[in-house]
């Protein structure tokens, strides 16, 4: 009888099936576990998906043969799919693989015609072990075509064995076609069970070579990691330290050793080594510190000093925290240092800096201040008060007072500057500010942008010069040059200036205007008799009357001596003779000098310029002075106009 064979067969497809069940479960399982070993997921569930199919052929007979041959070969040769997958998950190579779904409906193809259009068992055996040999000859020859240079033996290891596999389907496909004509698949054969053990011994060595690689894959990536701390710490100077308290064990990083100089093989890794590195000046304060951080469960931070054997002296910053028991024992404590002499330099250099600059900025005469981006005042020396009225502590509580004492009138002008300040030449401004006294008081005001080495914007730097003797001393001077230093009247320079304008908008708009040279009667003999000083007064007290007689754009000038000088723009014949007259009357009133009333009288002519005549300034105060004289020649207490046949 054939059924002992018969079910040996089965039974060896059942414990195959086991087999599958168990490695993909166990891949899934150490996928799980280890980070990383998308691989060994992928092979898992291919492992399931293969046991799936072998499940429904062990089946046969007792599902039908749609299900039990069509679907379960489909399935066997769909198995390969994710097996190929998880290996290029070891080299991130793409996922989708065509030529396997090709194989794959090829083989559905084949074995349906085989078992269902034409029933032949021994074409279904050939097509199925045909399919499934040229599946994993593809996966095989991919593990060896990715083979690194110098070749990896768990990539090897792996790849023989899946090509064992295929080389035992297409021995199955030689020892098929020479058995001759098969009647039904679970008939005695040598052929069928020798396969099958196969599969069985292939799967489980299959499934410890993905493994192996999945290990030395892990292996691998963490090597690398470390190779990229170890680089991450050299580039930024870091270095990590763990201190096992129980087993009293210090083990450092290689950049510790690179940053105390210390020969890794020559003296290993020990807090007393540590604290010999210490400058001896900090290595009190540091130990101290490490054992409050243990008393009080506290991490902590410090920079301190190392003096190496050549007798440089390194900066370095500590960081460190500690792991305590339930009981608060120490258990681990794990800490990095960091080589800050290069921070440490430059932060002393800037303080340095700014030292040098607030000593110079304190004792110079000027007001400087140093206002950051955001309008908050970094810096502001002692010379504020004397020039503001206001105190550095003012100016530090209230920035904006700084804008507020800017005068209301000169205001718009410094608000304006304010849009420039960040320009590459700076700005330069003269402004008034109201003092904390009321006074007021001209500024020199110099701006200019901060930026830091990477372009950053820090604010900006001003520096206020108290100019107001300045100005008052350039006022001073354009009094002298342009006034007449007794009645403050404008002298013989400013009222050509004056004249000439008018003239220029005379000739512009053709508008008439209109000049009276005016001499006081008798102004030597007042003169002689009580004094220059009496003198004096008395030409400070007509200049003040002339200046009441006259409109706001009109000039009141005094040439020299008894003489004065009046430009009347746009005024003719009628409006002048008014005008003169209203001068006559206000000089005629008497004047009190010290104990004396004096009664003055005054000679005037007047040269009128029509509208479109072409008199210049030479001529019209020619014009005047012939007047003026033609008013003494008629009696004197007068005044006359410019003809040209005569007064």
């Amino acid at each position: 009888m054939n059924s002992p064979a018969y079910l040996d067969t089965r039974s060896l497809l059942i414990v195959a099936v086991a087999m599958a069940v168990l490695m993909g479960l166990v891949s899934l399982l150490f996928g799980s576990l280890k980070r990383g070993t998308q691989a060994l997921r992928l092979w898992g569930w291919s492992l399931l998906v293969f046991a799936l199919g072998m499940g429904l052929v062990a089946l046969r007979g007792r599902v039908p043969d749609l299900v039990g041959v069509v679907i379960a070969d489909t399935i066997l040769f769909a198995a390969a799919i994710p097996m190929l997958r998880s290996l290029h998950s070891f080299h991130a190579a793409p996922d989708r693989d065509v030529p396997g779904w090709l194989l794959v409906a090829l083989g559905f193809v084949l074995i349906t015609v085989s078992s269902l259009v034409r029933p032949d068992n021994t074409a279904r055996i050939v097509a199925f072990s045909a399919i499934v040999a040229l599946q994993y000859f593809r996966i095989a020859g991919y593990l060896f075509s990715t083979l690194p240079r110098q070749g990896r033996l768990p990539q090897v290891f792996t790849a023989a064995v899946i090509a064992s596999f295929g080389a035992s389907s297409a021995a199955r496909v030689v020892l098929t076609l020479t058995a001759g004509k098969i009647d039904d698949l679970y008939q005695p054969s040598h052929v069928q069970s020798v396969s099958v053990l196969a599969y069985i011994v292939i799967l489980v060595a299959a499934t410890l070579g993905v493994m192996w690689m999945a290990l030395q894959a892990a292996r691998d990536e963490l090597a690398e990691s470390e190779l990229r701390l170890t680089e991450a710490q050299r580039l930024a100077h870091i270095g990590n330290w763990t201190l096992d308290h129980r087993r009293n064990a210090l083990t450092w990083s290689d950049e510790i050793y690179r940053i105390f100089e210390i020969d890794k093989q020559a003296s290993p890794a020990s807090y007393g080594a540590f604290l010999n590195a210490v400058h001896p000046d900090d290595r009190q304060r540091v130990d101290a510190v490490f054992a409050n951080s243990l008393k009080t469960r506290c991490p902590y931070q410090i920079i301190h000093r190392l003096l190496l054997a050549d007798g440089r002296v390194k900066h370095v910053q500590e960081q460190c925290e500690s792991v305590f028991d339930s009981e608060g024992k120490p258990l681990r404590s794990i800490g990095t240092v960091q080589d800050v002499s290069e921070r440490v330099m430059k932060d002393l250099a800037l303080r340095e800096s700014e030292e040098r600059f607030r000593t110079i900025a304190d004792y110079t005469f000027g007001w400087e201040y140093w206002l950051g981006t955001n309008g908050e005042l970094l810096y502001v020396n002692a010379a504020c008060e004397r020039i503001s009225g206001y105190s550095q502590a003012e100016f530090r509580a209230d920035p904006g007072l700084i804008r507020r004492i800017v005068h209301a009138e000169d205001r718009p002008a410094y608000e304006e500057h304010l849009q420039h300040v960040y320009g590459p030449e700076g700005v330069q401004l003269e402004f008034r500010i109201v003092t904390r006294t009321g006074e007021l008081r001209w500024i020199a005001h110099g701006c200019r942008a901060v930026f830091a080495p990477d372009g950053r914007p820090l604010g900006r730097r001003i520096s206020n010069r108290d100019i107001t003797d300045l100005k008052a001393a350039e006022e001073h001077a354009r009094q002298l040059a342009f006034f007449d230093s007794l009645t403050k009247l404008p002298n013989r320079r400013m009222l050509l200036d004056r004249l000439n304008h008018d003239l220029a908008q005379a000739r512009r708009f053709g508008r008439p205007m209109a000049v009276m040279f005016l001499d006081l009667d008798h102004f030597k003999e007042t003169n002689d008799t009580l004094g220059h000083d009496a003198g004096d007064c008395l030409l400070r007290e007509m200049a003040g009357r002339l200046a009441t007689c006259v409109r706001a754009g009109d000039t009141v000038s005094r040439p020299g001596g008894d003489e004065f000088v009046i430009v009347l723009p746009e005024i003719a014949h009628a409006q002048a003779a008014a005008v003169a007259g209203k001068v006559l009357d206000a000089i005629r009133q008497p004047v009190r000098i010290a104990d004396h009333l004096i009664t003055v009288t005054a000679s005037i002519g007047i040269a009128i310029r029509e509208a479109h005549a072409e008199d210049d300034a030479a001529d019209l105060m020619k014009q005047a002075d012939i007047a003026m004289y033609q008013a003494k020649q008629a009696g004197r207490n007068g005044y006359r106009v410019f003809a040209a046949t005569g007064a």
